[in-house]
């Protein structure tokens, strides 16, 4: 387990919810901000929130859109006001899927959103969608290893221009 979510919500039964979702069906590290506030000293690395080891920038925010103090709409702003947090994909959470804000999320820069509303069963299937695409995410953030060079194998494609794979049933290269 080395990718993180970050779950901006405030204490309550969805909050419980979706920790407990998250503990059965998503092998994510999951760490918790309960307003704004302290979604800004976690993002921003301020306060106990400086030890990266235990409080690491996740992967993935889940961030609702209706906190406590100040509202979910401008913590996601801040977020894509900042340079280092901006390329954050950021789900929002929401109890009516008509409601104006997630117009404004999408607007905003939220990636997707999620009812609350949802029976356990549905939220526990989203939840290891979330953590299958944070798993996702965090690979794509490593280095990958250098292909090791082995006989018989194509060459890689060249560095420069668009991917290409190679396909052995025809013997070329495809573009991907």
């Amino acid at each position: 387990m080395d990718y993180t979510v970050l779950l901006i919500q405030a204490s309550g039964n969805d909050q419980s919810r979706l920790t407990l979702a998250f503990v059965r069906a998503a092998p994510v590290r999951l760490r918790i901000a309960e307003n704004g506030e302290e979604a800004r000293a976690y993002l921003s690395g301020e306060g106990v929130h400086a030890d990266r080891s235990a409080y690491p920038i996740p992967q993935l925010i889940v961030l609702d859109l209706k906190l406590p103090g100040e509202p979910g709409l401008e913590v996601l702003r801040w977020i894509r006001s900042e340079p280092d947090l901006k390329r954050i994909p950021v789900i929002a959470l929401t109890s009516s899927p008509e409601s104006s804000e997630v117009d404004q999320a999408y607007a905003i820069g939220a990636n997707s959103f999620i009812l609350t509303s949802v029976r356990d069963e549905v939220l526990s299937d989203i939840v290891k969608g979330i953590g299958d695409y944070a798993a996702l995410l965090a690979q794509r953030s490593r280095p990958q290893p250098p292909r090791m060079k082995v006989p018989g194998n194509p060459p890689d494609p060249p560095a420069r221009g668009p991917a290409a794979e190679f396909r052995p049933e025809t013997g070329r290269r495809m573009l991907t």
